[in-house]
């Protein structure tokens, strides 16, 4: 877990650089990296003290809401983008992708002021520091020593909060919102199961694999959300 760990604290440093120069999937990739090694310490807080880590999970939480105005621009970018295109041009009256770019030019620029801010601050610079601080020094609980098994998160219990999820869609008042929390439990799920794939294989492959599924399905219904009000406000 560790080393899974260490590999996003890599990966954030590796793309740090590439964000400021504004290259391709860099935003996406450093958020995923930080809600990668969220995961990680959430999922398995009986081997790695919960309540040590939990300010850590915080600043992580921190840093990827960061990035996520910047991520979820470019992506209701690029979907609108491509429906317009298949789209018969009778059909579409006025400069519809003109005023779709323009107001996505906009968004994603004042997203980019606010992900350079956050890397220049000093709480990223302390959250690097921390990051190295807990994989110098692990704050370990006894578990950590035993072979790894059922206890492990890619286990029945690692998808407990997902099933608790998706048995709250049915009878939620929002059910936008409540298919949206199953789509971050579908993530954790999936993160979990990755962190555990070199000790329990295809116990944790097979989650992995359905949990991946099922974050993509209703991630598609929570960017349909998200258009539906950018669509209205163009339209507007």
């Amino acid at each position: 877990m560790l080393y899974y760990v260490g590999q996003q604290v890599l990966a954030i440093m590796r793309y740090d650089p590439l964000v400021r120069r504004d290259e391709p999937d860099a935003v996406h990739q450093m958020r995923v990296a930080a809600r990668r090694a969220r995961s990680a310490l959430q999922a398995f807080g009986q081997i790695i003290e919960r309540e040590r880590t939990r300010p850590l999970c915080e600043e992580l939480k921190w840093l990827a809401a960061e990035f996520g105005q910047a991520r979820d621009g470019e992506v209701l970018l690029a979907r609108l983008t491509a429906e317009l295109t298949a789209i018969p041009p009778a059909p579409v009256v006025g400069p519809v992708q003109a005023r779709t770019t323009g107001h996505f030019t906009a968004q994603l620029g004042q997203a980019a002021n606010t992900v350079l801010h956050a890397l220049d601050g000093q709480r990223y610079l302390h959250l690097l520091h921390d990051l190295d601080a807990l994989l110098a020094d692990p704050p370990l609980t006894p578990l950590a020593a035993r072979k790894a098994g059922k206890r492990s998160p890619s286990g029945p219990a690692g998808s407990t909060g997902l099933q608790r999820a998706l048995a709250a869609v049915p009878a939620a008042e929002d059910q936008d919102a409540a298919i949206h929390e199953a789509r971050k439990a579908a993530k954790r799920a999936r993160d979990a199961a990755e962190v555990a794939l070199p000790a329990l294989g295809g116990k944790a492959r097979r989650q992995l694999v359905r949990a991946k599924k099922l974050h993509e399905l209703l991630g598609d219904h929570h960017d349909s959300v998200v258009a539906r009000t950018v669509l209205g406000g163009l339209a507007d």
